[in-house]
């Protein structure tokens, strides 16, 4: 198998490696999430970035609720809060971009 883990498998690093998520549809196809990260998500994970998810997640519900964490006015919003917001929205967007293209690829074959 393909890693490029330097938390769970060190002994096998490789240089020359772009790490893709892996997904499968609701119907069961797989598909593939490209992605900027050179080595394994798992090894980068630390307190902080973590942090930033879960207020992430939190910024989701509270405006779901009508709310907002740090103003309507988001040049307001502390740079480190923006950029963590753009980063996870740009993912989430490339992953349901990359499961609809799937999901039309399997409707084609029916």
């Amino acid at each position: 198998m393909d890693r490029n883990c330097p938390r769970y498998f060190p002994e096998r690093p490789r240089l020359s490696f772009q790490w893709t998520a892996d997904y499968k549809t609701d119907r069961g196809s797989h598909y593939e999430v490209p992605t900027t990260c050179q080595i394994c998500p798992a090894a980068i994970q630390d307190p902080e970035l973590e942090f930033l998810v879960q207020l992430d997640a939190q910024n989701r519900r509270t405006k779901e609720a009508g709310g907002v964490m740090f103003g309507t006015d988001s040049s307001k919003w502390p740079a480190w809060f923006f950029d963590s917001v753009v980063a996870i929205e740009q993912e989430r967007v490339s992953e349901h971009n990359a499961r609809v293209s799937a999901e039309i690829e399997e409707a084609k074959r029916r």
